[in-house]
């Protein structure tokens, strides 16, 4: 028997497993555009925002104002020194700055899904040959330890072709 006969039959296979493949790593790849594309959105989002406060500081006094009363600091003084103002800055500095990160994580997590996806649709595609003769071994052994519990063949050489496929399965890896 030639191991690269293919015994699919309709019956067997009703849907296509290299479709299948495809359909989800196209899927699987535009998740993680979509997930690039949202963190890279929402970052580009806070820097602007960032910077329309950097160019008009009178928005930004009025935003820490809100601030301050908010967590209930309006009249906050160390050594004589007010320090409301500068609590409500570093506190809206940290939360931009998790929120920066929590964008670059997605941007980040969205390159790996692309780049695993990319790597291992070249890996599939060089090795598609050797996946297909996996496959083909696993229905001829199949077949033979059918003929061997029929008699055709005897049980000796059914597992000496056993023996061969795994060889073979473990070094395709």
């Amino acid at each position: 028997m030639n191991q690269y006969d293919n015994f699919s039959s309709p019956s067997e296979s009703p849907v296509n497993i290299g479709t299948l493949m495809l359909a989800t790593r196209l899927f699987i790849t535009l998740v993680g555009l979509g997930m690039t594309l949202f963190g890279i959105k929402y970052t580009l989002d806070i820097f602007l925002l960032l910077y329309d406060y950097l160019q008009k500081p009178e928005t930004l006094t009025a935003i820490i104002e809100k601030w301050s009363v908010l967590l209930n600091i309006k009249e906050l003084f160390v050594n004589g020194y007010p320090m409301d103002k500068l609590l409500v800055t570093v506190i809206l500095a940290i939360g931009t700055l998790l929120l920066l990160r929590i964008t670059l994580g997605f941007i980040q997590a969205g390159a790996g899904i692309l780049t695993n996806s990319i790597n291992s649709s070249n890996f599939n595609n060089g090795n598609s040959a050797d996946g297909k003769v996996i496959i083909n071994l696993d229905a001829k052994l199949a077949k033979l330890k059918s003929l061997s519990e029929q008699g055709f063949i005897s049980k000796q050489a059914y597992e000496e072709a056993r023996d061969k496929y795994w060889v073979q399965k473990i070094m395709n890896g």
